[in-house]
């Protein structure tokens, strides 16, 4: 019934049970006290009460939350309401840095939600400002990811370190620029406060590298570039080939700045072998790297070149295979087995892709250096 009374904030009810003896530290299936429903529910009268009868400060639900996570988590600090029952809880002494089964502490939550209001009520309280989750993450790369704007201000002015890392290296920069909550605003927030942009994780990747990873992030390139981030050429335009969102506004964005367009990474791949087959299948991307001169016929380290790629995909990508040739690509090019693309069309019976290449003048007569056989 404590329970009951509690949750629905009777507290003439509440009074009476517990002068009749009531347990008043009973939990229920999920953990959860008297006080934690008083708390969770802004019953700030109840919570007084329940406080002065001498309840447990410091119990803990199943997934770890405190009193004081459950008081963040049931505020409605960002729209100015009161924050009673979190200054009672303050006022009592409670631990501020207790952590939940993730790791977070309650200014975790609080910067994670972009709760101004209590972020500042509890930096007050001297909560650690640099506390870290489980995945080494600190309040601030809260803050960042969700692109509280308010919050990542108050927490730098309070001195929290910005170039903080997680367990994978990554400062809150690197959260900025792929957070899809005001990434610009925040990216530049944070490099107006002396953040390093050319920081590296533990991939030997920067901040740009992920914001062109991410493949929806043009905003936060612009803004790394505009602070003059290195491009480290190889690699960006790698990443803005193979993105999963295939944006070819990346790679436009990226050339204005005078991209290598032909960068090999260390199998000797060009961002237009990333561009064909079974990888990206990107016929935007690809039109705009044929249109700025991408070398059709760089080959890799197997000696294979573009068009061979895209006869080994899985499906044949007849499209791509048509730019390519109309775009000169060599359609007798062996690889170093004297394989030819005529070769892999045929093996993996790509019928339209061999019309195009028979249409082409692709020889059927060639042979190979394994076997010996032709097409």
């Amino acid at each position: 019934m404590l329970h009951e009374a509690t949750f629905e904030g009777s507290e003439p009810v509440v009074r009476l049970l517990l002068d009749a003896g009531a347990d008043k530290e009973m939990k229920d299936i999920d953990g959860r006290t008297q006080l934690h429903h008083a708390v969770c529910n802004r019953h700030e009268a109840i919570t007084h009460l329940l406080l002065e009868a001498g309840v447990d400060k410091e119990p803990k639900e199943k997934d770890g939350q405190s009193l004081l996570h459950s008081a963040v988590r049931g505020s409605y600090s960002r729209d100015g309401l009161p924050l009673a029952t979190l200054r009672l809880l303050l006022e009592a002494s409670v631990e501020m840095e207790v952590k939940d089964n993730g790791g977070r502490s309650p200014l975790h939550d609080a910067a994670d939600k972009g709760y101004d209001a209590i972020v500042r009520l509890l930096l007050e309280a001297g909560a650690d400002k640099e506390v870290k989750d489980n995945n080494g993450r600190s309040p601030l790369h809260h803050a960042t990811s969700q692109g509280s704007e308010a919050t990542i201000r108050l927490l730098l002015e309070a001195g929290a370190n910005k170039e903080a890392k997680d367990n994978h290296d990554q400062s809150p920069l690197y959260l900025a620029a792929t957070s899809i909550y005001g990434a610009d605003k925040i990216t530049r927030l944070l490099l107006d406060t002396g953040a390093d942009k050319e920081v590296k994780d533990n991939d030997g990747r920067t901040p740009l590298h992920h914001a062109v990873h991410g493949g929806r992030r043009e905003d936060a390139i612009r803004v790394l570039l505009e602070v003059g981030a290195d491009l480290e050429a190889k690699s960006l335009l790698y990443y803005a080939a193979i993105t999963i969102y295939k944006y070819n506004e990346i790679v436009c964005l990226l050339f204005e700045v005078d991209t290598d367009k032909n960068c090999k990474d260390l199998y000797s791949n060009t961002p237009l072998y990333y561009t064909v087959g079974e990888v990206s299948n990107n016929v935007k991307c690809i039109c705009v790297l044929l249109k700025v001169g991408a070398d059709v016929e760089a080959k890799d380290n197997d000696d294979q070149s573009s068009l061979y790629h895209v006869a080994i995909a899985i499906y044949g990508y007849d499209e791509i295979v048509r730019l390519l040739l109309e775009a000169g690509v060599d359609r007798q090019a062996q690889n170093k087995n004297g394989r030819s693309p005529l070769h892999l069309a045929t093996e993996k019976g790509h019928e339209p892709t061999l019309r195009l290449l028979f249409e082409a003048g692709a020889e059927y007569t060639t042979r190979d250096n394994v076997t010996g056989g032709t097409n």
